[in-house]
């Protein structure tokens, strides 16, 4: 019955697109009543998301651009590219990345996997690092889902237009 229910209200997030059914809150922490209550779910999905990188040559994460790494889900700050000064967290199912320094900034933005956050919430973020000249770390759960492409024009964070670059 926990199984089933917790699935289903994985399955009726999805459905709608909230990822707020995980509860992350903005400093990466998930509540543990909420852990508890979807462990059947994030049990496999855990296991899943720490055991397939063992099982493959894939990196963790691909520099895309100078100061731009892109990946996956890390467990341990050490595994990041070096220079990194921010981390933005893209998962709304997996805890924050364990030891990240006190000098790493770490913007939290639960998403669905497989999904890309709305519209608003993906400018609201292009605005915030708009001019930054830290080291980017963007990571999802598996690294598959993130694709950073060029749509229209170079990237450029001085002028956040959410045309210049799509996160899904």
């Amino acid at each position: 019955l926990w199984s089933a229910l917790s699935v289903q209200l994985i399955a009726a997030a999805y459905l709608v697109g909230e990822p707020g059914v995980f509860g992350k809150r903005p400093e990466g922490r998930l509540p543990v009543v909420r852990v508890i209550a979807l462990l059947p779910y994030l049990g496999i999905a855990w296991a899943l998301r720490d055991l397939v990188p063992l099982f493959t040559r894939e990196p963790a994460w691909t520099r895309v651009a100078a100061g731009l790494g892109v990946g996956r889900y890390v467990r341990r700050f050490p595994a990041l590219p070096e220079g990194v000064g921010c981390v933005v967290d893209l998962t709304a199912e997996s805890p924050a990345i364990a030891g990240l320094p006190e000098s790493v900034e770490y913007l939290c933005v639960p998403t669905l996997d497989g999904t890309a956050p709305p519209p608003e919430v993906f400018q609201a973020l292009v605005t915030r690092l708009a001019g930054s000249s830290q080291g980017l770390y963007v990571h999802c759960a598996a690294g598959h889902e993130l694709v950073v492409r060029r749509v229209d024009r170079p990237v450029t964070l001085a002028r956040p237009d959410t045309r210049q670059l799509q996160l899904t």
